[in-house]
C-alpha cells in the first residue's frame, strides 16, 4: 500500500472527501515508518504545516518534551499500543504548531486498516475555545458571587461570647423561620444543617472558634433542610477576635445557591455528553436525499439511520440559515465553489432547535460531475448557550453592580479597574477612562497627585492584610470640588489564599464631614470663648459679684477681694458691707445702683464710682451688672463685674492734658511763624540803615564809634539768623508728603553738598547700608544734614572728624545712629541741647543759631520716634533716633 491509502473506487473517494472536508482534525500514523502518512485539511490548518512538511514528521515532533511530568514519547507509545491492541483510547494532549504555539486538544486513537500493518488513526478536537469559555464562565461566576456577596444577601451577626445572634429578614427567609419565633438562632442553625454536612461543619466551627486560631475569614458550602426540602447554601464572612485570640463576633452573609448547583450539574452532564459524541456525518445525493447517517448523527438528531435514509434532508432537519444570508445565495456559493461552511439552525426529533456548525462539500465522480454532497455537522448549541449564559451573567452582574447606592469598583491585584458601576461616572469621565486604568490615575484623582500616592498605597496594603481596610479618602468631582468618601478596601482571595481581586466600596460623606467640621468649629469656638473669658477676667483683673436680692446675700470672687483689698474669708458679705468701701463722695452713686425701685425695667446696670481700699488707696471702679427678674417682674438677682479703671481715668486725664499741650504748641508755632515773619521787615530796615551809616560815616567815626557800629551790624545779622531759624522751625512738617525714601541716596546727596567742609576738615565718614523707609523726604534730609554738620563742626582741634552712620532694624521701628569722636557733651546738658536757641559754646568759637537740634527733635517726633544722645565731655557723641514703621505713627 506504500505511504498512501488506496483511493481507487467510489467508497475510497467518498472517504477521502469525508476526511478532507470534515472540521475534525484527522491524521494517520504508520508505526513502522515512525511518521505520519496522511492528514486532512483541518489538521494542516490547525498545525500550520504544508502537506509535504507534515508527512515528514511523527507524533514527538508536534508534542511537548514532557507532559504532566512524564516524557511525552513514553505516554504516546502507551496510547498507540492500546489502539493497536483493539482499544479506543481517548485523552487530553497539548500539540505544538509550526510556530511552537501550544494547542490544548482531545485525541481519540483507533487502529486503521489494513490490519496487517501497525497503522493508527487519530481524531483531534481543538479545546482552545472550550477552555476559554470555561475560564470565562469561572471568572464570571466569581465576579457574580462577589457582587451578590457585597450586596449583603442574608446577613447574620453572631457573638459567641455573649451567645447573641442576629439574623436579618433574608436569613429568616433562607431558613424558613418566622422572625417572631423565639428559638435560639444558633441552635436552630445547626438543627437545620443536612445530616451529611452537620458533623464536618461543626468541626469547622470548632476550628474557627479555637482560641489562637489565625482564621480571620470563612467561606463554607453546605446543605440545609428547609420546609422538608434540601437547599444548598454558601456562607462567607469575617471573624473578629479579642486581643487574646478569642472569637468576639462572626459577621457574614448567606446565599441560597440551590439553583446554581442544579444548573452546574446539568452543565457537567452536557459537558460529559459533548466529550463522547463526535460530529454528525450526513451524505446526500444530488437531490439532497439522505444516503448515509452515522451514529453521531443518530445521537445528535434522535433519528436512526433506517428512519432517515432516503428522506429529503430538508424535511428531516428543517434547516434555517442565518438572517444575513439567503438560501439561494448559499446555493450559488456551493455550486460555484463546491463547499460551504457556516452556522445553521436545525431541529431534532424532539422538535428542539440546535445550533449547528455545518461544513458541506460536493461529491464528484472521476469525471468531475457532482454526485451528491457530504455534510459534517457539529452541535454547538451548548457553546451558544454557554455564551448566552455568560452574557446573561454579565448583564446580571452589571445590574447588581449598578443598583448599589455606593461606588463599587473591582480591581486586579495590581490596582487596575476590571469592573465599575455607574456612580463614578458622575465624578467625571466615561467608562473607557476607568476600565484597564490604575484606579489612582482615573479622573477622580488625576488632579490630586498627593492623593494618588495615598490611594495606591491603600490598594497594595489591602492586598497584604486579611481584614478590610477602612479609609477616609478625598477625590475631585466634575466641578473641580474636593469631596470626601468613606472607603472600604477588601481583598478577595482564592482557595490558596492568593489575591484575585480587590473590591472597593465607597460612600460620599462630604456633607456629613462639613457638618461635623462646623460642629467642631462651633464647639471649639465656644470652648475658646469660655476659656478666653475666664483668662481675660483674671488677666484683666475683672471681679465677679453675685447678689441674691431676696436673701441679701452677696458673693465675691477672689478678684473682687483683690480689687477691694480684703482677705479671702470675707467672700460672703451683705450689701451694706460693700457700701462701707465706697468713697464718701460717691455713696449716692452706689446707693442709686442698688435701689431696686430706681432700676425700673432695666436689664443692665452700668455705673462708676470710687472706693477707698483698706490700705487707704483710692481707686476708680467700673460696675456692670445683669438684672434677673421673676415672673412678676421683681428683681431677684443681679450678677455683675467690677474692674479697676483708675489707670484709664489717669490716662484720659493725660490725653486731655496732651491735647491741651498740643493745642498750645500749635499756638506757639503759629506765634513763632507770625513773629518771625513780622520781625523780618523792621530788622531789614535796621540792617539797611546800619549799612548806609557804615558806608557814609565809617571814616568820620573814631575807633570806638566804629567798634560800636560793628557790634550793631553783628547783632543785626545774628538776629536775622535767629529769626530765620525760628521761621524754619515753625514751617517743619507744614507741607510734608509721605513717600518711600532711599536713605542711602539721601545721605549721599547730603555728603555731596557738604563736600567742601568734608575736604577742608579731612573728615572720615562711614555710612553703613541704609534701608528704604516711609517718611517725609524733605524733613529727613534736614534731620541727617543737621546731625552730620554738627559732627563735622564740633570736632577736636587736633584731629580730623571720624563719623559713623548706622542703623538697626527693630520690630516696630528703625533705630539710626550718628557717632563722632568730637568734643562731646556734658551729660548734664543732654536734654537741654534739644531746646530752641540753646548753645553750649560761644558764637565766636562755633557759629550757628542753636536751633538745629530742636529741628531734629521736631522731625523725629513727626516720624513717631524719639531722639537722644549718649556722650561724655571730650569723648565724642552718639546721637540716636528712631523712625516708626507704622504709617499711622507718622504724624
Amino acid at each position: 500500500m506504500g505511504n498512501k491509502l488506496p483511493a481507487k473506487n467510489l467508497d475510497e473517494q467518498r472517504y477521502r472527501a469525508l476526511i478532507d472536508n470534515t472540521p475534525e482534525v484527522v491524521i494517520i500514523f504508520d508505526v513502522e515508518l515512525g511518521r505520519f502518512i496522511e492528514a486532512n485539511k483541518a489538521a494542516l490548518t490547525l498545525l500550520k504545516f504544508s502537506r509535504e512538511e507534515f508527512l515528514q514528521l511523527g507524533p514527538s515532533d508536534i508534542s511537548l518534551k514532557h507532559y504532566q511530568g512524564v516524557p511525552a514519547a513514553a505516554k504516546i507509545e502507551v496510547y498507540i499500543q492500546q489502539a493497536l491492541n483493539g482499544g479506543n483510547p481517548s485523552f487530553e494532549w497539548i500539540h505544538l504548531d509550526r510556530d511552537g504555539q501550544k494547542i490544548p486538544c482531545e485525541i481519540r486513537l483507533i487502529r486503521f486498516p489494513p490490519y496487517d500493518r501497525p497503522i493508527v488513526r487519530a481524531s483531534i478536537i481543538d479545546l482552545t475555545e472550550k477552555k476559554r469559555i470555561k475560564r470565562a464562565l469561572i471568572e464570571s461566576e466569581e465576579r457574580l458571587k462577589l457582587a451578590l456577596k457585597a450586596a449583603g444577601l442574608g446577613c447574620f451577626d453572631w457573638s459567641p461570647m455573649e451567645n447573641l445572634t442576629h439574623w436579618d429578614k433574608r436569613m429568616h427567609d433562607l431558613f424558613g423561620l418566622d422572625p417572631s419565633d423565639p428559638i435560639d438562632r444558633s441552635i436552630f442553625f445547626f438543627q437545620s444543617i443536612h445530616q451529611d454536612d452537620r458533623e464536618w461543619l461543626q468541626e469547622r466551627f470548632k476550628t474557627m472558634l479555637a482560641q489562637g486560631s489565625d482564621m480571620n475569614t470563612f467561606e463554607s458550602k453546605f446543605r440545609i433542610i428547609r420546609n422538608g426540602n434540601t437547599a444548598h447554601m454558601v456562607s462567607a464572612g469575617i471573624i473578629m477576635r479579642t486581643t487574646t485570640g478569642e472569637v468576639q463576633r462572626l459577621i457574614g452573609t448567606m446565599q441560597d445557591v440551590t439553583e446554581r448547583v442544579s444548573i452546574n450539574e446539568q452543565l457537567k452532564n452536557q459537558a460529559t455528553l459533548l466529550n463522547i459524541v463526535s460530529d454528525a456525518i450526513i451524505i446526500t445525493d444530488t437531490k439532497y436525499a439522505v444516503l448515509y447517517w452515522n451514529k453521531a448523527a443518530e445521537k445528535m438528531y434522535g433519528w436512526t439511520a433506517e428512519e432517515v435514509i432516503g428522506q429529503p434532508l430538508r424535511k428531516v432537519l428543517a434547516t434555517k440559515y442565518p438572517d444575513s444570508e439567503k438560501e439561494e445565495d448559499i446555493a450559488a456559493i456551493f455550486t460555484k465553489e463546491g463547499t460551504w461552511n457556516g452556522e445553521v439552525i436545525q431541529t431534532n426529533r424532539q422538535g428542539k432547535e440546535l445550533s449547528v456548525l455545518a461544513s458541506i462539500t460536493a461529491l464528484k465522480n472521476e469525471y468531475g460531475e457532482i454526485t451528491g454532497a457530504i455534510g459534517v455537522n457539529r452541535d454547538i448549541t451548548q457553546r451558544k448557550e454557554a455564551e448566552q449564559t455568560l452574557k446573561d451573567r454579565e448583564e446580571r452582574f452589571r445590574t447588581v453592580f449598578n443598583q448599589q447606592f455606593q461606588i463599587m469598583v473591582l480591581l486586579s491585584p495590581e490596582g487596575r479597574v476590571i469592573e465599575i458601576n455607574d456612580l463614578p461616572f458622575k465624578i467625571g469621565g466615561a467608562q473607557e477612562d476607568y476600565i484597564g486604568a490604575y484606579i489612582w490615575e482615573t479622573p477622580a484623582w488625576v488632579k490630586l497627585p498627593e492623593w494618588q500616592t495615598i490611594i495606591k498605597a491603600q490598594v497594595f496594603k489591602a492586598g497584604q492584610i486579611q481584614e478590610t481596610l477602612i479609609a477616609e479618602d478625598a477625590y475631585m468631582n466634575t466641578k473641580g470640588e474636593l469631596r470626601w468618601a468613606d472607603a472600604a478596601y477588601t481583598a478577595i482571595r482564592n482557595e490558596n489564599g492568593e489575591v484575585r481581586y480587590i473590591l472597593v466600596q465607597a460612600s460620599d460623606i462630604t456633607e456629613r464631614k462639613q457638618t461635623q467640621a462646623k460642629l467642631a468649629q462651633t464647639q471649639q469656638a465656644l470652648s475658646e470663648l469660655t476659656n478666653r473669658f475666664q483668662i481675660s477676667t483674671q488677666a484683666a483683673k475683672i471681679g465677679i459679684w453675685d447678689w441674691n436680692v431676696q436673701d441679701d446675700l452677696l458673693l465675691w470672687d477672689e478678684t473682687m477681694q483683690e480689687i477691694y483689698g480684703i482677705s479671702s474669708h470675707e467672700r460672703s458679705i451683705q450689701i451694706k458691707d460693700w457700701q462701707e468701701y465706697v468713697h464718701p463722695d460717691d455713696v449716692a452713686i452706689f446707693q442709686e445702683m442698688i435701689q431696686l425701685h430706681s432700676l425700673g425695667q432695666k436689664k443692665l446696670l452700668n455705673t462708676a464710682f470710687r472706693i477707698q481700699r483698706t490700705d487707704g488707696a483710692i481707686r476708680n471702679i467700673k460696675a456692670v451688672g445683669s438684672i434677673q427678674r421673676n415672673e412678676q417682674g421683681s428683681v431677684v438677682r443681679i450678677i455683675g463685674t467690677n474692674w479697676d479703671i483708675t489707670q484709664e481715668k489717669e490716662a484720659e486725664q493725660e490725653r486731655i492734658r496732651s491735647r491741651q499741650l498740643e493745642a498750645r504748641n500749635k499756638e506757639l508755632e503759629q506765634f513763632a511763624y507770625v513773629a518771625s515773619h513780622d520781625l523780618q521787615e523792621p530788622l531789614r530796615t535796621v540792617i539797611s540803615f546800619v549799612g548806609l551809616l557804615k558806608r557814609g560815616y565809617q571814616d568820620k567815626l573814631d575807633e570806638r564809634g566804629n567798634e560800636y557800629l560793628k557790634f550793631v551790624v553783628d547783632a543785626s545779622v545774628r538776629m536775622s539768623q535767629l529769626i530765620k531759624g525760628l521761621l524754619e522751625y515753625s514751617r517743619i512738617g507744614s507741607n510734608r508728603q509721605l513717600t518711600q525714601v532711599d536713605i542711602n541716596d539721601l545721605i549721599q546727596n547730603i555728603l555731596d553738598d557738604l563736600s567742601a567742609q568734608i575736604n577742608q576738615t579731612k573728615a572720615d565718614i562711614t555710612v553703613y547700608p541704609m534701608p528704604n523707609i516711609m517718611g517725609y523726604k524733605t524733613e529727613l534730609r534736614l534731620l541727617f544734614q543737621n546731625l552730620i554738620s554738627n559732627a563735622i563742626k564740633f570736632r577736636k582741634t587736633d584731629q580730623s572728624p571720624i563719623i559713623q552712620i548706622g542703623v538697626i532694624d527693630e520690630k516696630s521701628h528703625w533705630h539710626f545712629s550718628v557717632k563722632d569722636q568730637g568734643i562731646g557733651v556734658d551729660p548734664v546738658f543732654k536734654e537741654q541741647i534739644f531746646s530752641l536757641f540753646q548753645r553750649l559754646h560761644g558764637i565766636e568759637k562755633y557759629e550757628g543759631t542753636g536751633i538745629g537740634l530742636a529741628h531734629c527733635q521736631k522731625i523725629v517726633e513727626l516720624h513717631g520716634g524719639k531722639i537722644g544722645v549718649d556722650s561724655q565731655l571730650h569723648q565724642g557723641s552718639t546721637f540716636h533716633f528712631s523712625i516708626s514703621k507704622s504709617i499711622k505713627a507718622l504724624d
